[in-house]
């Protein structure tokens, strides 16, 4: 049974768990299509974590709608899970680096 999605209603983005105690997902609907929406693992079980890899995530997504409007949803994912890549390498690193 998964947890109720949590609504950012500021930004329009969605933290949901498939099951207790695992890992956030960053949901957020196409405003061109609200049928359509991407969905990632956030490769975290920490709820502050997660909110601000989410709101990155979705600041990056509108960023996107706005360089290249014709964007598709797949292309809108892959951006998003580069993006994420590199949010979550940033994060490794600065861990790997700070004592304690």
């Amino acid at each position: 049974m998964g947890t109720r999605p949590q609504l950012n209603h500021k930004h329009g983005h969605r933290l949901t768990r498939k099951a207790r105690g695992g890992p956030y997902y960053f949901r957020r609907r196409d405003p061109r299509c609200p049928s359509r929406e991407v969905a990632l693992s956030l490769g975290t079980r920490g709820f502050r974590l997660a909110e601000a890899m989410a709101h990155a995530l979705d600041s990056r997504f509108l960023q996107a709608l706005r360089d290249t409007p014709s964007v598709t949803i797949a292309e809108l994912r892959r951006i998003l899970r580069d993006y994420l890549q590199e949010l979550l390498d940033e994060d490794m690193q600065r861990r790997a680096t700070t004592p304690g």
